[in-house]
């Protein structure tokens, strides 16, 4: 009870800054708190999501679920709750992206690129990328996933094909090991070194990275494109304040101040 009674104080308190209802605010931090975030966590995350939403993110519960999802999947990480906002922010600044979308199905990749070890950053400029071409953000979850499922489980196929190709060109490191390794610090880099080693044989690439969404990802992020995707991925890994920089300027529209 004592601690229910101090959340809703702060969640009072709150209200007007951010501009969102007591409700609203209260319905997210059910989610929040549901997650198991610590409770001494609990309101820092409320507030970061009440300021993505109010950003244009979407309603306060729908970011409050993404950001918990990606929290729960980087534990153990150095990404805290607020480098997560900022980049959630970014994929929609570089991209194309549904922002409600965006935060509702971001936890449906997260598990496996925190298990890979490549970065909420990496992941975000995927996302950011792929809906410049047109993807919906639950699309290019997908895709991102199927080319990182088929580095983490390779068929036989691929694995037939990946090995006749590093025996031609003498490339040691053309293993999925040796792919998951380099990902893990820097996954364009990773896509661009197996196509060109592959020598822009699409068929080839077609077996290595079977499913049609898979293969339409890792030729989208390093097609006629890769220049620009390469700007988003330095970009997105820039430790800027996009979050606050965003909700400022969303705290200065009239619609803003009609809802405080």
């Amino acid at each position: 009870r004592k601690q229910v009674q101090a959340w809703s104080k702060d969640i009072l308190n709150m209200s007007g800054d951010v501009g969102k209802a007591p409700k609203e605010l209260a319905d997210a931090l059910y989610y929040i708190t549901s997650s198991g975030v610590k409770t001494t966590e609990a309101i820092n995350y409320l507030n970061l999501a009440a300021k993505g939403s109010a950003a244009g993110l979407g309603e306060v519960k729908t970011v409050a679920d993404g950001l918990t999802s990606v929290m729960n999947a980087y534990t153990g990480t150095t990404l805290t709750a607020a480098d997560a906002m900022d980049t959630l922010v970014k994929i929609v600044r570089e991209g194309k992206a549904e922002p409600e979308e965006l935060a509702g199905s971001i936890g449906h990749v997260v598990s496996i690129t925190s298990e890979m070890g490549i970065s909420f950053q990496d992941l975000g400029a995927s996302v950011a990328a792929l809906s410049r071409v047109g993807l919906s953000s639950s699309e290019a979850m997908t895709g991102i996933k199927r080319v990182l499922q088929t580095m983490l489980e390779p068929t036989k196929a691929a694995t037939k094909v990946m090995d006749d190709f590093r025996r031609r060109t003498g490339d040691t490191t053309l293993t999925f090991s040796g792919l998951r390794k380099e990902a893990q610090t820097n996954l364009i880099g990773t896509l661009l070194h197996v196509k060109n080693a592959f020598g822009g044989n699409l068929e080839a690439v077609g077996k290595v990275f079977g499913s049609v969404r898979g293969l339409n990802a890792m030729l989208a992020l390093t097609g006629r494109q890769s220049a620009e995707v390469q700007r988003i991925f330095n970009s997105m890994r820039e430790d800027t304040d996009d979050l606050n920089e965003a909700f400022k300027a969303a705290s200065e529209t009239m619609g803003f101040k009609w809802q405080q």
